[in-house]
């Protein structure tokens, strides 16, 4: 299979390697490791929708079935290396913002889901405005509102990409929620800032 190397890598282009090989032996054999010389924070592989696989997952077998039993796609074979400068928050907010810039806005899940996304991921790292509190109460209950905790922002983060994942008409919609799930999952503190 043709793979595209870029990113952060020492020897990026494009090689042809056979199915099989680990993401290890991709990197740092066939990559050279970082340019920059850092340690090796994450590697994007699909895309710029792909899953972030971190170096303790670097064992994964270059194979459709392993990458999928990861919550992770092989895609077009691209590869992209990030070193531990990468700030993956903010990687994550890409995905939703690539998705909001190139979604044609036939299905609602990708086309609003996307924004609200990015809107959310700034929420959650500090860097957005809080929900608003409403002095009044609504007018459908007894409970006034009030602003949601970062518990409730991230559960609503995992139910829009559940939302994206399932509804969206296409691959676009669809997989945006790889990049930000894998993003969440192993960096989370990421997200803290």
């Amino acid at each position: 299979m043709p793979i595209q190397l870029a990113g952060n890598v020492k020897h990026g282009g494009l090689y042809e390697t056979a199915f099989g090989i680990s993401l290890d032996q991709l990197v740092n054999a066939i990559g050279g490791g970082t340019a920059s010389g850092r340690p090796v924070k994450a590697v994007q592989v699909g895309g710029p929708l792909g899953a972030y696989i971190p170096p303790s997952q670097f064992d994964l077998p270059f194979d459709y079935d392993a990458y999928a039993a990861a919550d992770a796609l092989i895609g077009h074979g691209g590869i992209v290396v990030f070193d531990d400068s990468a700030d993956m928050g903010a990687m994550a907010r890409f995905a939703f913002q690539f998705c909001a810039a190139e979604s044609c806005g036939k299905c609602t899940p990708c086309r609003i889901g996307s924004t609200r996304g990015v809107k959310l991921v700034d929420r959650i790292r500090g860097g957005g405005k809080p929900r608003p509190t409403r002095s009044k109460r609504c007018p459908r209950c007894t409970t006034p509102a009030r602003p949601r905790s970062r518990a409730e922002d991230l559960q609503l983060l995992e139910d829009l990409c559940e939302t994206m994942q399932l509804g969206s008409l296409c691959a676009l919609g669809g997989f945006t929620p790889y990049p930000v799930r894998s993003a969440l999952k192993h960096w989370p503190e990421d997200f803290e800032r």
